[in-house]
This record gives C-alpha cells, sequence and structure tokens, in this order.
C-alpha cells in the first residue's frame, strides 16, 4: 500500500517537527541509497533524484571539473592535515579551474544540523541565478524545496563520512536543469569541519547522448521560453522573500539585470513597500489583485509607473505568487501633461481659469452644506501696462510668474488663486470671514509691494489692487460674487491702487 504525503507546512520552516521529521526520513534514504519510502514525499515536493552513489569511481564522475576536484580532496587529506577550512573561505585556497564551480560549507549551529556557504563559486551563482555566500540552508528551504534535499544529503554525508555524488532535476529561473552533484566531507582533527562541494549543471542525462525524454522537462522549457521572452515584465517569488525567477523585461524596465533583480525582496520593487504588502494581503484574501496602478522604483531612483497582477501558484513543491508588471509610464506622462494642459496655466504655474472656476465652485458648494463662510478676491496689477512697453513682453512675463508665486506664498492651506486672465487674478479665501479674509488680502498685497524683479540690470517694483467681497451662499453664486469684487476691484483703482477694497460700500 503507498503511503500518501502529508504536506509539509509552508513556508518551509528550519527546526518544526514535521519538517525535522522528513529531513531525518530523507537523510537515511540517502544513506541507504533507497528512496521508496520518502517518494510520495519527493514527488509533493517536486524534488527528482536521478542518482545517488556513495563513495565513486573518480574516474567515471561525468565532469572533467568534478574529478579535479576529487583528486584536490584527495591530495589534501592524503596526510589526514588538509588545510583548514576557514583558509579557504573565499576560495583562495582553491586551484583557479575548480573554484568558479565549488561551494565550501561548514556547520552554521552547534548542533550541526545547519550549514552555512562560506564560498559560492561564481558558476554556481551563474547557473542558479543567486549568490549564497553567507546564508544557511534553513534560509535555503523557505524558497526552494531542492534546499531539503541539499540539507538532508549534507547531514548524511557528515554522518557517513564518504564523498557521495548524486544527480538531481531542478528548475532554475523555469528551465529543467541536471545537476551533477559531488559533496566530499572536509576533515579536520578527526571530524567533518565541513563540506567541498562541486555543482555542475547539464542539459543531459549522464551516461546519455540525447536530451532527457522527460514530458514535465519539455514543459518546463516551454514554459521558460514563454516567460523569458514575454514582452511583459514576469516574476515568481515565494513567501514574499525573494523572486525564484524573473525575466528580461521586467528586469529592463527596472534599468537593471535579473541576476541583481533575483537578489532583491519583491516589496523592495515599490517605492512605497507598504502598497505591495497590501496587495499581498488583498490576494491572500482571495480578492483578486489585477491591473493595479502602481509606483515602482528603478535603478536610478527615478519612479516607474506600471499595472501590477498577481496570481497564486504551485512552483517546485512551494507556494508561490506569479507577478506580471506593464510599464504605463508614458501613458501616465500624457495623462499628466493632458491634465497640465488642462488645469494649470503654462506660464505662472497657477490654476488656469477653467480649473480655478471648477475649484472654486465645489468649495462654494461645501460651503453651502456645510456652513462655514467664505470670500472671493479679484487682483490686478497696478500698471502692467506700462512694464510690457517699457521692458518688453517676456519682462511682463517674468513679473507675472514672480507675483503669482509671492501671491501663492501668501495664502492660507485651503485658499485658491487662480489667473483669470491677462494681468488679472482670483482667490477664494476658504473658511474666512471679511475680517480674516482682509486680513489675509492686505499681507499679500505688503508680500507683492516689497517683490523686486531683476530685468536686465534693473530691479522693477510693482503693487497690485484688489477688491473683496463675501460669497452668502444661498443666494450667492461664485459668478455674483466675483462681480461684487470686481466692483471693489474698481474703487481700488480709482482711490489711488495699492489698496484692497471690500464691497458694499465698506471703506477702503
Amino acid at each position: 500500500m503507498t503511503r500518501s504525503a502529508a504536506p509539509l507546512p509552508q513556508p518551509i520552516q528550519f527546526g518544526e517537527p514535521l519538517v525535522e521529521a522528513f529531513l531525518d526520513r530523507l537523510a537515511g534514504a540517502i544513506s541507504s541509497m533507497d528512496l521508496a519510502p520518502v517518494q510520495p514525499e519527493l514527488e509533493t515536493l517536486q524534488i527528482r533524484i536521478e542518482t545517488i552513489q556513495w563513495n565513486p569511481d573518480p574516474n567515471r564522475l561525468p565532469s572533467p571539473v568534478l574529478q579535479k576536484m576529487w583528486r584536490f580532496w584527495r591530495e589534501q587529506h592524503r596526510e589526514g592535515s588538509p588545510l583548514p577550512l576557514t583558509d579557504l573561505r573565499s576560495g583562495d585556497g582553491l586551484p583557479a579551474e575548480i573554484a568558479p564551480h565549488c561551494m565550501l560549507l561548514e556547520p552554521a549551529n552547534p548542533t550541526g544540523d545547519d550549514f552555512r556557504y562560506r564560498h559560492y563559486g561564481s558558476a554556481v551563482v551563474a547557473a542558479v541565478g543567486k549568490d549564497w555566500t553567507g546564508k544557511c540552508l534553513s534560509e535555503m528551504i523557505r524558497t526552494s524545496t531542492a534546499g531539503l534535499f541539499y540539507l538532508a544529503g549534507y547531514r548524511a554525508v557528515a554522518a557517513m563520512d564518504l564523498p557521495v555524488f548524486s544527480v538531481n532535476i531542478s528548475a532554475p529561473r523555469l528551465n529543467a536543469t541536471f545537476w551533477n552533484r559531488l559533496v566530499l566531507p572536509w576533515r579536520e582533527n578527526g571530524r567533518v569541519s565541513g563540506f567541498l562541494v562541486g555543482d555542475i549543471p547539464s542539459q543531459r542525462a549522464p551516461g546519455s547522448t540525447i536530451s532527457y525524454p522527460d514530458i514535465h522537462r519539455e514543459e518546463s522549457a516551454y514554459l521558460y521560453s514563454l516567460l523569458a521572452e514575454s514582452p511583459l515584465g514576469v516574476g515568481i517569488f515565494v513567501n514574499r522573500e525573494e523572486f525564484v525567477f524573473c525575466n528580461a523585461a521586467l528586469a529592463g524596465s527596472l534599468g537593471t539585470t535579473t541576476a541583481e533583480l533575483v537578489r532583491r525582496r519583491p516589496a523592495q520593487l515599490f517605492r512605497d513597500p507598504a502598497v505591495f504588502h497590501r496587495q499581498m494581503r488583498d490576494l491572500h484574501q482571495e480578492i483578486p489583485v489585477l491591473q493595479r496602478e502602481s509606483e515602482l522604483l528603478a535603478d536610478n531612483g527615478d519612479t516607474l509607473w506600471a499595472t501590477v497582477s498577481y496570481k497564486r501558484i504551485q512552483f517546485s513543491g512551494l507556494d508561490a505568487v506569479l507577478l506580471w508588471v506593464v510599464d504605463i509610464t508614458q501613458r501616465r506622462q500624457l495623462e499628466e501633461h493632458l491634465r497640465r494642459m488642462a488645469t494649470v496655466d503654462d506660464l505662472t504655474g497657477i490654476s488656469n481659469r477653467r480649473h480655478f472656476f471648477e475649484q472654486a465652485g465645489q468649495e462654494l458648494e461645501r460651503a453651502r452644506r456645510y456652513g462655514f463662510a467664505c470670500a472671493v478676491a479679484v487682483v490686478d496689477v497696478d500698471h502692467f501696462k506700462a512694464i510690457n512697453d517699457h521692458h518688453g513682453h517676456a519682462s511682463g512675463d517674468r513679473v507675472l510668474k514672480a507675483m503669482a508665486a509671492a501671491m501663492a506664498q501668501n495664502l492660507r492651506h485651503g485658499d485658491l488663486l487662480g489667473r483669470l486672465g491677462g494681468e488679472e487674478f482670483g482667490v477664494l479665501l476658504s473658511h474666512a470671514g471679511m475680517a480674516g479674509a482682509l486680513e489675509v488680502m492686505e499681507r499679500m498685497r505688503q508680500c507683492v509691494a516689497a517683490l523686486r524683479v531683476s530685468i536686465g540690470d534693473q530691479q522693477v517694483s510693482l503693487t497690485v489692487s484688489a477688491g473683496l467681497a463675501p460669497c452668502r451662499v444661498p443666494p450667492d453664486t461664485l459668478e455674483t460674487s466675483l462681480v461684487a469684487a470686481d466692483q471693489a476691484l474698481y474703487r481700488a483703482k480709482a482711490g489711488g491702487r495699492n489698496r484692497v477694497c471690500v464691497y458694499e460700500g465698506d471703506p477702503c
């Protein structure tokens, strides 16, 4: 009777009882070279082990690199006193022809049931897509079920104190690969102090003359080609912790490489990581997360606007998330350009007439609904025609820009400023009675009067006149209030300019 495989809890945690029980069974199966007792669990975890050979014949190892590695290991241990593992930490003590394909491991804890990579060869990094130097197998098993096989294998080698050669199939970056793996125990002072490991990827099964005829491998290669060549940015990540795959389109849109991108956590792609975590919360609550517009962070610090979508999938026996990204930066830039054209005055950068009327109308509607006071003002630059005639229109434009900036700086939060046309500006003062509104406008008038604008070698001064009127809602509308403010502006002009006058016969 075939025993059914109990699923391991995810994310797979080092030290969790079910995980440790499986690792013990797998280490025992590796030691006996009989995988039948753990085969259901291996299939569930998508771990495929093709070959296990204890103390293999070095001349029959399928790679010259592995044969050289064996000879180096045997020479080091010939007298029973190899170089200390600490001297090989950076790989400097390894022969140059094997160092790129080597890994060096040491126990990561006093119990010796976890192991840390001291050295991770450059060729292995290139094949795996990630540098594990300084990290432990307890970290790897959270994002790679193959890490369970490696961890159990190291435990078995430490117990057996013998070299072992194995072939397992994994799918780095979705591209199914045979890993020809030689684990050599490093002995110091009569005990195993770590391991010298060679990992050689291959697209062929050992001893075969044709590619391995496995439909799942072909499907993996087909899926890899689809995702790798997709014009959309695609990534797969596990446990929110790391990418196990990303394509060139995703890396290119972020201004980086796939090798760099897989070193990042998915949240680091976002300008605000909290956005990613909210999206993940929705996804795991079975709320569809499709085409969410988000700000991503390019490698040079620029913002990339994109739609992001997610789908939960099973990948190599682990719960994973498929991410696809569509760059909409150009669309957002066009939308922003059109919005500015529709709402912003090109010269001064403040609201144009249409947008000012729209915003002010909305604010007056709120004032009507909630019962707070508002006032409107019309502001006009004194003797502006003389500035244009004497200094030219370009200088006049400079004056208008400087004046608009000065006015904006002297408004309160929530007040509105817009250019109504020419040298005329409109102001809506929210939550303000006439006394408070007059105080704001008088402060603005004084600020403009103190302003000096450099034109050539001259300092040009200017003044403004303003008319102020209350907004009695109801029955007043924005248009009727502006008409009243215009009448007060005429009084200010007639009264000598450089002043603020209030509507309804109030004194200047």
